[in-house]
């Protein structure tokens, strides 16, 4: 990992370690049992042109990018444009989101919910289900081959499908090994934050059959998209370009209806 990842894993460890003090692990998992989230890759399954959006309020990359939006409100504007799901970033330190901000994009719109965070515990996943979450995001790098088995199958375990975040081919096959079926390919390298969109493009060839791949980072328009379908992919993972669009519904119509 990048300094920069260690730092934000040892901030998460630290969070999680003061969430655990406020609510026990045994109250959160009573609260979670029985849940059963909606799901993403059932969404995904058409060949169309589909769009997971996403609620960002700031990036370590790129500062403040819309810290007052009305998340219930966009998430509705998202939903109304055609978006087969939302990410909603919860990390507080880094990109200004929390779990309040996920509570109320489930609470207006009907189409999955990925938690987008830095899971780093199975604490983490059990509050995922409690909040209501569909989708978990687990990030390669940052955990080991033990972890990743693990998470994926307690997230399932807690009606929860799980996001499985790649940058190479090293992640990926860490990922395959883990069982992993929803690949998330990061155009973004984490540790020079670098984007590259040709990343996802050469990174498609190497998923099994049976994996559904989501192209994230770098996506600023029709032609973005059109680079992808292309080479096969159709699941696109899109956030600042949204959160910047004078009109985030007519944005993400284009993104769809891009050929």
């Amino acid at each position: 990992m990048s300094n920069f990842l260690d730092k934000i894993v040892a901030d998460k460890k630290a969070r999680v370690e003061e969430l655990m003090q406020r609510c026990s692990l045994e109250i959160l998992a009573n609260q979670a049992r029985g849940h059963r989230g909606l799901s993403l890759i059932d969404a995904l399954l058409c060949d169309s042109v589909n769009i997971i959006a996403e609620i960002k309020r700031a990036s370590p990359s790129q500062g403040d990018i819309c810290m007052d939006v009305d998340v219930a409100k966009q998430a509705i504007i998202y939903e109304t444009a055609g978006a087969k799901a939302i990410s909603v970033l919860t990390e507080e330190k880094y990109f200004k989101g929390s779990a309040n901000d996920l509570l109320k994009v489930k609470d207006n719109v009907s189409i999955p919910v990925l938690r987008k965070d830095f899971t780093i515990s199975e604490y983490q996943i059990i509050e995922s289900a409690a909040l209501g979450a569909d989708v978990i995001l687990l990030i390669v790098r940052i955990l080991n081959d033990e972890q990743l088995a693990k998470y994926i199958a307690l997230a399932k375990e807690y009606g929860l499908e799980s996001l499985v975040e790649v940058y190479d081919k090293d992640d990926l096959m860490r990922a395959k090994k883990a069982g992993a079926k929803l690949i998330g390919i990061n155009n973004r390298n984490l540790s020079s934050f670098d984007v590259d969109i040709a990343n996802s493009i050469e990174m498609v060839e190497l998923l099994d059959d049976d994996m559904v791949a989501i192209a994230a980072s770098g996506i600023f328009g029709r032609n973005d998209i059109q680079r992808n379908l292309e080479a096969g992919l159709h699941n696109f993972l899109v956030g600042q370009s949204i959160m910047e669009a004078k009109n985030p519904e007519t944005f993400i119509r284009e993104l769809i209806n891009a050929q």
